[in-house]
């Protein structure tokens, strides 16, 4: 007696093909696999169906013949693992995606503001600068009032801006 699987590696059957007498009688299983569900029986030859419930069959033993057991394959069984990752992974990937841009504002932000702080120093030396010009006697009050009042006010701009970013983070 032969004992086939459609389609192929779909289930386990018990017993195997064998070689049985005449007028045996013999339960065979299948045992469906993941992704698969058990559909039908159906024999060839001299081989008669003494009884079946669904997955057990119990069959007699004429002469040769085939049974076959057909199962069906269910597709969104088989994917459901991969749905269940997917889904699990999506709010999470947007987690990491949302995280990564906060990081990444958080970097350019602390740029922006160390290139804010370097300008601000740069014009508090202009402005000692300027202070040691005056006691020299090279430029006149007049132009180191108005070149104080523009460092002085340049340095205030870039220092509100440096607070308000500071504030934010």
């Amino acid at each position: 007696m032969t004992i086939d699987i459609e389609p192929k590696d779909s289930s386990t059957i018990f017993p195997e093909s064998n070689w049985y007498d005449s007028g045996s009688q013999i339960q065979i299983f299948a045992k469906p696999k993941w992704g698969y569900s058990f559909q039908t029986w159906s024999t060839s030859g001299n081989i008669s169906i003494v009884s079946l419930t669904s997955e057990v069959i119990l069959v007699k033993i004429k002469g040769p013949g085939t049974i076959i057991a057909r199962m069906k394959e269910n597709t969104l069984q088989r994917l459901s693992p991969i749905i269940t990752i997917g889904i699990l992974l999506i709010p999470t990937t947007f987690f990491v995606i949302q995280r990564m841009n906060k990081i990444r504002e958080k970097k350019m932000m602390l740029k922006e503001i160390d290139r804010m702080s370097k300008e601000a120093e740069k014009f508090r030396m202009y402005l000692k600068k300027l202070k040691d010009e005056k006691k020299k006697g090279t430029i006149s009050e007049k132009i180191y009032e108005i070149l104080k009042k523009k460092y002085l006010s340049e340095i205030e701009k870039l220092t509100n801006e440096i607070n308000r970013k500071t504030k934010k983070s």
